[in-house]
């Protein structure tokens, strides 16, 4: 008798296009997998033999609901495959006999009464991951393994009632990629039903890099010298709870390293550095290092600079002075380069007023006025100004001065009498007075005031030359000597602060030809007769011109 050593399974008639495959004998593993497909998960306990008798109800989804029935299409007695559509034919044939009631395959029973529970693995071990991972379950059994239930939620997976992802297969590759902590609880059964032990694995997803921030740097630039700023303190966060390397430099693997410890999440942190951590003038950069717990690493970078020279302040216009109304404005430049901070300044009219102050380590100006636009000058006197000023480090500059004379007016002159002519001895008097006090210089000749002859307070001169109050009358007197013949000219100058004048000017005639008188008629000596009419005339050669005639009738 041929034992026919073949085992045939029909797919679902109702649901596949119909084939067959082949299934050799042998207890492998890897012999049962399209079995598995098929067949699904069938009922039974573990530890019990199962039911083959014709007429029992098979659970081929796992769902707790029977799916077909054994029977006995042959009336041997003997289960030849499972009915899924009602009746006595199988849809899946079990098993091929040769007629003789004694199954020649006995793989499926084997399996079906297998009560040794199967083992499910998982490729990846617990942790923190910084990236998508990947993870393989893998169910081995000794006989033949089945399928496979899963969950990502922490939830307990069931196959009946179903909760979590069913696989129908013994392996397969599970993706973890949901950011967070999760859990991963899974287990499986082989096809005779005998369950694993849960695998329960927690793991961490978590791609975020720690964000560091510099919440604020109480100096920008510190100075080794006595009274500027010698330390600075930079406070910085991390989102992040991790260890933290301070170095010097742009990286966080290389580097003079200034500081380590570890940072919590949201707490502030604090990193002093001095001017001795410098050799001299010069700029560093700090890079705050965070390694997070999955190992990824966020940094934030700070400078810090060392100047310990002192900006120099100018004024625009400079000192001097000035016909036109005047403003100064103040400008700083640091060689230092930390660059210029503040200016203070002081400004008095007519005397110099106390030194401008600013402390060094705050920046308080503690004299003067902190300079913030253009100061003005006061018109009419002299304006005296004072200015300092503080770089970022702290070093304060020495004190530096620029005083402003301006004045805009000029003196308006009013003479209020003078001698017009003059003979060859008289002197000259003119009575005068000014708008604006001011030095004076009487003037003969020129045609300004910076031309001619000056006169001096000598001989019979007299104030001629000196210094004004406003609106006061001022007598002059001019020597007849300074004069020469004929007409002369003189300039009173009145100048402002800034040698700007204000003039007037008269004119007198020197005259010393005495003028010459006639009488016109009667002509001759005389005697006239009663009533006679006299004629006088005269005549001036030397230009002043004649002023009056006189005349006696009785001798004298």
């Amino acid at each position: 008798m041929r034992i026919q050593k073949r085992l045939f399974l029909l797919t679902f008639l109702t649901l596949f296009t119909s084939h067959c495959a082949l299934l050799p004998p042998g207890n492998s593993q890897t012999d049962f997998s399209l079995f598995a497909f098929l067949f699904g998960l069938v009922g039974g306990s573990p530890g019990s033999s199962q039911n083959l008798t014709p007429g029992t109800t098979i659970d081929l989804s796992g769902d707790g609901k029977p799916d077909g029935t054994l029977v006995d299409s042959d009336g041997d007695g003997v289960s030849d495959g499972i009915n899924l559509t009602g009746g006595t034919t199988p849809n899946l044939i079990l098993i091929d006999t040769n007629g003789d009631g004694t199954p020649n395959d006995t793989v499926i029973v084997a399996i079906l009464n297998d009560t040794t529970a199967p083992t499910l693995t998982s490729s990846l071990l617990a942790g923190i991951f910084s990236t998508t991972q990947t993870t393989t379950l893998t169910c081995t059994d000794n006989r033949a393994p089945g399928s496979l239930v899963y969950s990502l939620d922490g939830s307990t997976p069931a196959f009946s009632p179903k909760n979590g992802i069913v696989i129908t297969t013994s392996s397969k590759a599970v993706s973890l990629s949901t950011e967070g902590t999760h859990t991963l609880n899974a287990f499986c059964r082989d096809l005779a039903g005998n369950l694993s032990t849960p695998l329960s694995m927690v793991y961490t997803i978590d791609t975020q890099v720690p964000a560091i921030s510099i919440v604020s740097q109480s100096s920008l630039a510190i100075s080794s010298q006595a009274g500027a700023i010698g330390t600075s303190t930079a406070t910085w966060r991390s989102n992040r709870t991790g260890s933290f390397t301070v170095r010097e430099g742009s990286a966080c693997d290389s580097g003079t390293i200034a500081a380590t410890g570890t940072a919590t999440a949201n707490v502030d942190q604090t990193f002093v550095r001095s001017h001795t951590h410098f050799t001299g003038e010069a700029t560093k950069t700090y890079r705050i290092c965070v390694t997070g717990s999955n190992a990824l690493v966020g940094f934030a970078s700070a400078s810090l600079q060392r100047d310990d020279t002192a900006s120099v302040v100018s004024a625009d216009p400079g000192a001097g002075s000035y016909g036109t109304a005047t403003s100064v404005s103040l400008s700083c430049s640091d060689t230092g380069g930390s660059g210029c901070d503040q200016i203070a300044y002081a400004v008095q009219a007519g005397s110099a007023p106390a030194n401008p102050a600013i402390q060094g380590t705050t920046g308080t100006v503690s004299s003067g006025t902190l300079y913030t636009s253009a100061i003005g000058m006061t018109d009419g006197t002299v304006t005296y100004t004072k200015f300092v000023a503080r770089d970022k480090a702290g070093n304060v500059s020495s004190v530096h001065s620029a005083n402003y004379t301006v004045d805009t007016q000029v003196a308006t002159i009013t003479v209020n009498s003078h001698t017009a002519a003059i003979n060859g001895s008289s002197n000259v008097t003119l009575s005068w007075q000014s708008s604006k006090a001011g030095s004076y210089q009487i003037r003969l000749g020129g045609s300004s005031c910076s031309t001619g002859t000056a006169l001096t307070n000598t001989g019979s001169n007299a104030n001629v030359t000196g210094n004004i109050a406003t609106t006061t009358d001022t007598s002059t007197t001019i020597a007849n000597s300074q004069f020469v013949e004929g007409e002369n000219t003189i300039r009173i100058c009145v100048a402002n602060l800034i040698d700007s004048f204000g003039s007037t000017t008269r004119t007198t005639n020197k005259d010393t030809t005495a003028p010459v008188v006639t009488m016109s008629s009667p002509s001759g000596s005389g005697p006239f007769t009663s009533g006679t009419q006299l004629q006088l005339s005269c005549s001036d050669t030397g230009g002043s011109g004649c002023d009056k005639i006189i005349y006696t009738l009785n001798g004298t």
